[in-house]
């Protein structure tokens, strides 16, 4: 499940899917069944569609492997700050 639109308080953000999926994801489903608006990211990899298919807590899929390139950094940094900006949170976990 997506909301691009709504503005969570947590955001817990990992760059593995399969941990994401395992570790992450029954957090985040918590705190939304607390009434605690909680999204999960993580990086989109080709090898792992499998355990992002299995993803069922509020997530986006954010670019968050950060690289050695320094153009390639300077555009994964500047792509993950946007999308901290369309979405504040009040804890970023």
């Amino acid at each position: 499940m997506t909301r691009p639109d709504s503005v969570p308080t947590v955001v817990h953000s990992i760059h593995f899917p399969v941990s994401a999926r395992n570790f992450v994801m029954p957090m985040v489903e918590c705190l939304n069944r607390h009434g605690i608006d909680a999204e999960l990211w993580f990086e989109n990899q080709d090898k792992h569609q499998a355990a992002i298919r299995q993803i069922t807590a509020p997530s986006r899929q954010v670019d968050s492997d950060l690289s050695f390139d320094l153009l390639a950094f300077n555009r994964r940094l500047a792509a993950y700050r946007r999308e901290l900006r369309k979405a504040p949170p009040r804890i970023l976990w």
